[in-house]
């Protein structure tokens, strides 16, 4: 093997673009890495059957067709999970590829018998909390772009708070005017709608709301925020007695690189700087949601609950989500390829200088891109696409919302 040869490249200019457009990703096996216009980014995939969907319409899939990829899917969810607990969802927005979906699943149902369920992703509290989800979008360009402009409320695409039967019944009409097969399928979506409802006050023992602060980045003067939570992290482990138990430390290091790949540092140090204030004020829970599972969190006083002993998971917390422009090239066995054109199978080439294979492929599609300009080229993806980069003299991976000028991306030194 032929060892690749790299550079760093800096970052001249990022923009926000508000558009509408459909954006690619691929998951790449072992190294989970590839050259996106010979520049080295992360890949991580969600919503498996949407993703197959609407990759079966791009390619011109017949219906059938894109009915047997979902089934191969099914079959290996239920016969992992049980068909009484495996369901198809459903959702109701404005973007036409949300109907596309639709459509399939609810064929698919007819299909195989699996239940439907209709569900509101929840971005904010309530109907009347989207200009504070939209502003908190427009943080990530504070510093960076003048223009904080918020989109009027009849240009939104999705409305994302949690809904009631009827809010939702009322999502599903609107699209109902739009589009014609939703005809004849009202009541197995107002079955959906209340088979939801019932496993959400019926199965589980408790239901809330996540209302905390979704943060910009922080600055910690004369260190970075990552080793400013380390040492807070490593302060409360040895307080704590913690400091020689090889579980507790390893549990710690692990939960801290994670934390230090994400991107999350602001998230830890803000919430550890909230509950050392409200502490003196008020009496606190055990914890609460997947936020239990975490040792860090428990180690700052945001949880009152030691992990360890009840086996709770940290991997629950936290999630990666990251998708490009149609026109980024990747570097595959057969030389320079789109990546929307590139399919399951073939090989791209990852830092090792080795090419791997790619096992899935997703079309998506975003509200809001970001534009990177570096060295007269540029390159767009998702907000919250992760990028490696070299900053200060550090490698860290950051989202695309979160570059800063001056960043030096790794780039290939041979321009193949």
């Amino acid at each position: 093997m032929k060892e690749i040869q790299t550079k760093y490249i800096e970052v001249d200019l990022i923009e926000e673009i508000d558009e509408t457009s459909d954006v690619y990703d691929i998951t790449v096996e072992d190294n989970h890495n590839f050259f996106a216009n010979n520049i080295l980014v992360h890949n991580c995939l969600g919503g498996i059957f949407s993703n197959r969907i609407l990759r079966g319409v791009a390619h011109d899939k017949s219906r059938d067709e894109i009915q047997k990829d979902l089934l191969n899917l099914t079959d290996r969810f239920t016969d992992a999970v049980g068909i009484e607990n495996f369901k198809l969802e459903l959702q109701f927005n404005k973007l036409n590829k949300q109907h596309v979906v639709n459509d399939y699943l609810i064929e698919h149902h007819k299909l195989t018998g699996i239940p439907l369920i209709s569900t509101a992703d929840s971005h904010y509290p309530s109907n009347d909390k989207w200009q504070a989800r939209e502003l908190y979008k427009k943080l990530g360009w504070l510093g960076k772009k003048d223009n904080l402009t918020l989109p009027a409320f009849e240009d939104l695409k999705c409305e994302l708070y949690p809904k009631n039967a009827q809010q939702m019944w009322d999502e599903f009409l609107e699209g109902y005017k739009e589009h014609d097969f939703y005809k004849g399928n009202e009541q197995l979506v107002k079955e959906s709608i209340e088979r939801t409802h019932d496993i959400a006050w019926n199965d589980f023992e408790d239901t809330w709301i996540d209302v905390s602060a979704k943060l910009p980045t922080i600055t910690i003067p004369n260190k970075t925020p990552f080793k400013h939570l380390s040492d807070l992290v490593k302060n409360a482990l040895v307080t704590e007695g913690l400091h020689t138990n090889k579980e507790y430390v390893d549990r710690a290091k692990y939960e801290l690189s994670d934390i230090k790949y994400l991107g999350h540092e602001a998230y830890f140090i803000t919430m550890y700087e909230i509950f050392k204030k409200a502490e003196t004020k008020t009496l606190f829970g055990a914890g609460r949601g997947s936020g239990a599972g975490s040792l860090v969190n428990y180690l700052l006083g945001i949880t009152q609950l030691d992990p360890i002993p009840y086996n709770l998971l940290w991997s629950r917390f936290l999630g990666r989500h990251r998708c490009l422009d149609e026109d980024t090239y990747v570097i595959s066995e057969y030389g320079k390829k789109k990546i929307k054109d590139v399919s399951e199978g073939e090989k791209v080439l990852t830092h090792t200088g080795q090419y791997r294979k790619i096992i899935d492929k997703a079309i998506t599609q975003h509200d809001m891109a970001v534009e990177i300009k570096f060295n007269g080229r540029k390159i767009i993806c998702s907000p919250n696409h992760r990028w490696i980069v070299n900053r200060n003299g550090n490698e860290v991976e950051t989202m695309a919302c979160h570059l800063q000028k001056g960043d030096k991306l790794i780039r290939l030194a041979r321009d193949k």
